[in-house]
Formats: C-alpha cells, sequence, structure tokens
C-alpha cells in the first residue's frame, strides 16, 4: 500500500515520461497486492478488502490536502512564527 501511495504519478513536478513509469509501477504494486488480499483473504473477502485498503489511498490524501491547506492560510495570514515547530514546517512547505 505504501508503494502505491509512492508512486503516485498526479503531481505537476512530473515529466511525461515519469509520470508514465511512475503510473507502471502504481498498477504493478496494485495487482500485488490484490494478488496478496485475494491469497489471504479469499474470493469473496478479498475484494472487499482490497477496495477498503485503497481507499486508505485517497483518505491520507486528503488529509494531506487539508493540512497543506491550512498551513498556507496560516502562512498567508502571517501566523507562522518561531515557535511554530520546524518538523511541521519541513513537511508542510514541500
Amino acid at each position: 500500500l505504501k508503494a502505491i501511495m509512492a508512486c503516485d504519478p498526479d503531481h505537476d513536478c512530473f515529466s511525461p515520461e515519469s509520470r508514465l513509469l511512475l503510473q507502471n509501477q502504481r498498477e504493478l504494486f496494485t495487482k500485488s497486492l490484490m494478488s496478496y488480499v485475494l491469497a489471504r483473504r479469499g474470493q469473496t473477502k478479498g475484494p472487499p478488502a482490497f477496495t477498503q485498503m485503497l481507499s486508505l489511498i485517497s483518505w491520507q490524501q486528503n488529509l494531506v490536502r487539508k493540512h497543506k491547506d491550512a498551513y498556507l492560510l496560516l502562512l498567508a495570514l502571517d501566523l507562522v512564527g518561531p515557535s511554530f515547530p520546524r518538523v511541521i514546517l519541513q513537511v508542510l512547505s514541500s
């Protein structure tokens, strides 16, 4: 699941060739996860479990987007000062 998340080709910073490579890798990891889930959970319980796992990716992406938007708002309002945790600044500014 982490590999699927890491191979997200939807960022603007990638070239078309890089996006294609990431998409191909993501499809490979997705197929591998599906095979694994089917082997572990069976034909009836596997597909719903797989779908639920994939839904975690969109949940995580939405959460990151909301936090980044909140950070940008704080930055625009000049509310980010020296007391703001440096780790959070590094994560949100990337």
